[in-house]
Order: structure tokens, then sequence, then C-alpha cells
């Protein structure tokens, strides 16, 4: 009798153990993006890592086999991805100069991106250009704080915000691009246009996709994150800060991340230097991830989302 008891307390604990783990299990969310690609999907040099004897970057072909094997993990259930181009797409290398981005689009679209979000270099060969590739697009682009200088309306080829649902999970993606662009941009190319500052505006859109239903907040933002993340938060928020730094350029990725409560992850661009491990604002608790630039790499993130709560639990 006694041995029976115990076989069924064994039992009874290793049926426990099994229903916490069903229901504790874990979503996962694959990010992938790119940023700062500027035309660089062509199979290059890689100078940067030994100008002697310099590997050879895959580009596009490598990229795209990456893709390939991290959406074959897939599962709509309980696993699932998004692929984001972070801005600055097109113009730089051969391949997207001399094509004025067209060759950048058609790949783009070979390999399915969901969302594309806008970079001042952008608008290089002007707003009709840009439009035109847009148009031929199977992407969303998005950006919230481009808007017609006489109206304060956003321009009609973007969208501020998309909420989607995956596996039961409402994430918002907010499309942000830098208000730097004003300033590193042709006039001509950008006449009418204005880029509002994205601190002025990020909050209310943040509110107005959570009281739409978002259960998650990804900002993606043509931004940057500083060099050195830890020194540049120290510089602008330790004890020796400065509030009245003269401030010449917009609001960073950083900047954001600290001063406005409710994103969850930052996906930042603009810099050219990308960080292994992602900046984690120490009040707020948002992820900022960046990524290498000219498509030397493709940067992937594996978010773990509590099915229940429906929260980030981890990454």
């Amino acid at each position: 009798m006694v041995g029976i008891m115990k076989r069924l307390l064994i039992l009874l604990i290793v049926g426990s153990l099994l229903v916490i783990n069903l229901t504790a299990e874990e979503l996962l969310l694959d990010i992938m993006f790119t940023n700062d690609v500027h035309g660089g999907m062509d199979r290059v040099k890689a100078t940067f890592i030994n100008p002697e004897f310099p590997p050879i970057l895959g580009g596009g072909g490598s990229h795209a086999t990456y893709i390939k094997m991290v959406r074959e993990k897939t599962d709509g259930v309980n696993r699932e991805n998004l692929l984001i181009d972070n801005g600055d797409f097109f113009m730089g290398r051969p391949l997207g100069t001399k094509t004025e981005g067209q060759a950048i689009v058609d790949y783009f679209n070979m390999v399915s991106y969901d969302y594309v979000v806008l970079g001042n270099h952008e608008y290089d060969l002007g707003e009709e250009r840009l439009i035109e590739l847009l148009e031929a697009g199977n992407f969303t682009a998005l950006s919230a704080n481009i808007v017609y200088e006489d109206t304060k309306e956003l321009v009609p080829y973007v969208k501020p915000y998309e909420i989607i649902d995956k596996m039961g999970v409402k994430i918002a993606i907010i499309g942000l691009t830098t208000s730097d662009t004003a300033m590193m941009s042709f006039p001509d190319h950008i006449r009418g246009l204005e880029f509002l500052p994205p601190e002025q505006i990020l909050g209310d859109l943040i509110t107005e996709v959570r009281e739409n239903g978002a259960d998650i907040v990804i900002v993606s933002g043509h931004m940057g994150l500083p060099y050195e993340p830890l020194e540049g938060f120290i510089e602008r928020y330790g004890p020796n800060a400065d509030p009245n730094r003269e401030r010449r350029w917009g609001y960073d990725a950083q900047e954001l991340a600290h001063e406005i409560p409710g994103i969850d992850i930052f996906i930042a661009g603009h810099m050219h230097r990308g960080f292994a491990e992602p900046w984690v604002d120490p009040v707020n608790h948002t992820l900022v991830f960046q990524g290498w630039a000219y498509g030397s790499s493709i940067a992937h993130v594996t978010i773990k989302i509590d099915k229940e709560t429906k929260t980030i639990s981890g990454y």
C-alpha cells in the first residue's frame, strides 16, 4: 500500500510539472531586420575585417538563405517572424544607385520584406522617384512623422503604424524617420515636407495603438543608438549631465527609449554601427537593437512572449 501511494505521489508531481510547463509555454517571434543597406546587396570584399585578405560577403544571396532558414521554423501557432528594413535602403553602393533603387526593391520583393521604414536618404532622388519605388514594392512603408508643411497631413505613401496579429498576440509596428532629414537632404527634394520631431508625437501614438488593442509595441526608427551606448547614457542622464545641453540634431533611439514610456522594442539605425546585444533602458526596460550597414549582415533576435500575459518574457 505504501509503494502504491508513493507511485501515485510521483505521478501527481510529474503531472503537475507537465501542467506548469504547458501553462508557462512561450511564444517565439523572430524579428529579422536590416538598416542602412545603401544598395549593398551585392557580393563585396569585407576590407573592414581584413584589408589585406578580405573575406567575401555574400550580400543578398546570403541574406535570402538565412531568411529562408529562419522562416522554416515558423509554424504560425507558437513561432512567427517579421522582416523589416529600417531605412536608407537604396542610395550608396552602385547596385542601388545605378538602378535608382529598383534593384533593391526587386530584391526586397523576392525575399518578402514585411515593412520598410523611410530613412533620410530615401529622398536623395526626390519624392517622385521615392513614390515610384514604394508603389513597386510588395511591402508596407512606414513613417509617422513625415507630413505636408501646409496641411500637417501625413504623406499618403506611408502608414504611421500597423497592428498585426501574430499567434494571437497583437503587435504594433510604429515607423519613425529621423528629423535630421530636413538638414541632410537637398532642399528641392523635400520641398513642402516637414519631418516632425518624434519626441512630440510618439507618446500619443503609443497611447493610440494600446487603445486599439496592441499587446506589444515595436518602434522601428531610422535614428541611431550611440556608438558607445553606456557612455552616451551617462553623458545625457548621469549625475553630471547638463539638462540644458545644446541639441543640434534630433532625438536618437536611446533618448526616445528613455524619455517615452511604453515601447517594448526599438529597432534603430542611421549610425552604421551594429551591436550584438541590445541596449536596455534602465527605467523603461525598452530593448534597443541596431544592426550593421551596407548589407554586411542581417540582424536577428528571437523574442519570447508569455502566452498568457502576452508580454515579452525574454529574448
